[in-house]
C-alpha cells in the first residue's frame, strides 16, 4: 500500500476545519508547505487533500509516518468505527510503563512471524493507541490493505479493537498478548461505536445506581411534574413521584453511556397453557433473540417508565448494563423455578417473570 493512499483515507475522515490542525500536529510538512495548504483550504477539502497527497509524494513520507497521521485522525473520529472489547488476563509484569518506540518494535516483530506489517503507536493520557497495517490485503499498491486499530487501557487490562477481520483475529490477538505481556485474551460481550462510553463502562466511571436523599428526590420530582397552572392538579402525582424515584435509583442522575443496541438470547419454555391447552405436552424450549436499538438505547430504556410505557421498577435485565459491562446477555430459565438466570461472567442475576 502506498503511503498517500492511507493519507487520503485518514484525511477524508476529518472535518475540513480539523485538517490543518491535525496535519500541523503530525509534523511531516515544512512551514512553507503548511502555508500553501492553508491557502488551498479555501478552495475546499478535496483540493486540500490533493495538495497534501502531492506534498507526501514530494517528501517521500514513509508508510509508518502516515500511519501516525491515521492514528491522529482516528483520535478525532473514533465513533466512526465499530469497537469490540477484549479483556486481557494474567499479566506477566505488573504496572509496566509503555514506551511508544519499544512497543512499536516489539509488536511489529511479533506480527512479522505471520505477516509483513507496519505498526504505529501513540501514547495519549491513560490509553495506548495502536494501528497495525498488514500488507496482505491490498489488491494493488494504490488500494487500502487490512488495517486494525487498537486502543489499550493498561489500568483496567482491556483493549478495544476495530476493523479486525476474523481471518486475522487469532494472529493479531496472539501478537498483542505477547507484546503487552498477558497470557490470555477473551472477548467481552460489549460492542458499540462510542469509544468513550465503552471505556466508561469498562472503567466503571458511570453513575452506578446513585441514591439521593429523600428531600432531593422530592424536590427533583416536584420540579419535573408540578403543574404549570396553579388552578389544576395532577391526580397521579404520587405515582409519578414514585416512578421518578425508582428510575433515579436504577439509573442515577448522570447521562447514560451511549450504546446503540442491547441484545438478549433467550431460552425458555412455553407458559401459556391456559390460553393454548394443546401446548401442555410441549417440552421443547423456545429459543429467541431480542434486540433493542436506538441512537442511545440506555437513555431510551431509562425514559420508558416516566413516559408511562413500562411499569417501574424496570427488570434488572434492562438496568444492569453499565454495572455488568456488556450489552449482550444470554437469558436461560432456571430449572425447577419460576425465574430466569442471566448467563454472564461473574455473579448471576435473576429475574422473576411478572
Amino acid at each position: 500500500m502506498e503511503p498517500w493512499v492511507l493519507l487520503r483515507h485518514a484525511m477524508y475522515r476529518l472535518r475540513q476545519a480539523e485538517c490543518l490542525s491535525v496535519l500541523e500536529a503530525w509534523g511531516a510538512f515544512s512551514g512553507s508547505q503548511m502555508q500553501a495548504l492553508g491557502r488551498v483550504t479555501r478552495a475546499g477539502k478535496g483540493n486540500l487533500i490533493s495538495a497534501a497527497v502531492r506534498f507526501c509524494k514530494e517528501n517521500n513520507v514513509e508508510l509508518k509516518k502516515v500511519a501516525e497521521l491515521s492514528l491522529l485522525s482516528l483520535q478525532k473520529t473514533p465513533n466512526k468505527k465499530q469497537w469490540t472489547v477484549f479483556q486481557l488476563l494474567n499479566p506477566q509484569e505488573a504496572d509496566k510503563c509503555f514506551d511508544a518506540g519499544d512497543l512499536e518494535y516489539e509488536l511489529q516483530e511479533n506480527i512479522s512471524a505471520y505477516f509483513e506489517n507496519v505498526v504505529a503507536v501513540i501514547v495519549r493520557e491513560d490509553a495506548v493507541w495502536i494501528q497495525v497495517i498488514l500488507m496482505e490485503g491490498a489488491r494493488s499498491t494504490g488500494s487500502m490493505g487490512q488495517t486494525a486499530n487498537i486502543v489499550f487501557y493498561p489500568q483496567c487490562h482491556h483493549m478495544f479493537i476495530a476493523n479486525l477481520k476474523a481471518s486475522y483475529n487469532d494472529y493479531i490477538i496472539q501478537a498483542l498478548q505477547a507484546t503487552l505481556n498477558y497470557s490470555e485474551a477473551q472477548v467481552v460481550p460489549l460492542k458499540g461505536h462510542n469509544l468513550e462510553s465503552l471505556a466508561q463502562i469498562i472503567l466503571r466511571r458511570t453513575n452506578e445506581g446513585y441514591r439521593p436523599n429523600k428531600l432531593a428526590q422530592e424536590t427533583s420530582v416536584q420540579e419535573k411534574v408540578a403543574p404549570l397552572d396553579p388552578r389544576t392538579c395532577d391526580e397521579n402525582l404520587r405515582e409519578k413521584q414514585r416512578t421518578m424515584a425508582l428510575t433515579r435509583q436504577a439509573f442515577g442522575d448522570a447521562p447514560q453511556p451511549t450504546l446503540e443496541s442491547l441484545s438478549y438470547a433467550m431460552d425458555t419454555r412455553f407458559r401459556g397453557y391456559k390460553v393454548v391447552p394443546q401446548m401442555e405436552g410441549h417440552t421443547e424450549h423456545f429459543r429467541m433473540k431480542v434486540k433493542l436499538e436506538s441512537k442511545n438505547v440506555l437513555e431510551a430504556v431509562k425514559s420508558l417508565a416516566p413516559l408511562g410505557l413500562a411499569a417501574a421498577p424496570l427488570p434488572g435485565l434492562l438496568t444492569m448494563v453499565p454495572q455488568r459491562g456488556r450489552n449482550f446477555f444470554k437469558v436461560m430459565e432456571r430449572q425447577g423455578a419460576n425465574s430466569f438466570m442471566v448467563s454472564t461472567t461473574g455473579n448471576s442475576v435473576e429475574n422473576t417473570p411478572q
